[in-house]
């Protein structure tokens, strides 16, 4: 891959994630249409949601048709009554910085504390 082809990749990849990570709620009629293209909002809400068969769901990064094909598509009648997190990890110990930066090391809250889990 040349620079110029990786520049043109993260100009198209920066836009759609920046959409599908945001806090919108469209219309369902526009939702629906987005999806034959691109993944939106409410697909990307699922897959950050608390609920394991959720988070296993919608891995698609700009595309759709992966979870399509894989069968890994999920939505939710109203995505905004999902909630989104990991179970054990709303600790505020995990949601300051070092917590955040800590946790793709494997380290579990309990153990910074001195306790064992």
């Amino acid at each position: 891959m040349t620079l110029a082809e990786l520049a043109l990749y993260e100009t198209v990849m920066l836009p759609v994630i920046l959409f599908d990570h945001s806090n919108v709620s469209l219309p369902r009629w526009l939702d629906q249409g987005l999806l034959a293209v691109v993944v939106t909002p409410a697909m990307r809400r699922v897959h950050h949601s608390s609920w394991r068969p959720e988070t296993d769901s919608n891995y698609g990064s700009v595309f759709p048709y992966w979870d399509f094909l894989a069968r890994t598509f999920r939505l939710r009648e109203d995505a905004r009554t999902i909630q989104l997190g990991l179970d054990g990890m709303d600790d505020p110990v995990w949601q300051s910085v070092s917590g955040m930066l800590m946790t793709p090391l494997g380290s579990r809250v309990s153990d910074r504390r001195g306790e064992r889990s």
